[in-house]
């Protein structure tokens, strides 16, 4: 399985992962991305600062970005599970 390492772009800095993970192909890394980034939005909300800016970058095991993830991305409705009914 390839490996993926998702590098996080948040209020001018760039945190790196160096180790990565192996996931079956790139939809998968994407859907690790947006539900990544959806729970980070939640801990930002409930703490009361929200950075939109926020990005994502997915890169492929050979040093490639394949993918970059927004706010935006991770917000839109196409891509919001359902939600359950009490």
């Amino acid at each position: 399985m390839p490996r993926y390492r998702f590098q996080i772009a948040l209020g001018g800095e760039v945190i790196e992962d160096h180790e990565g993970i192996e996931l079956a192909h790139r939809a998968a890394a994407i859907e690790h991305a947006i539900v990544a980034m959806r729970e980070m939005l939640a801990e930002d909300i409930r703490q009361g600062c929200v950075d939109l800016t926020m990005r994502i970058e997915i890169i492929e095991g050979g040093g490639a970005t394949v993918h970059v993830a927004d706010c935006a991305e991770a917000m839109a409705a196409g891509t919001m599970p359902a939600r359950r009914r009490a």
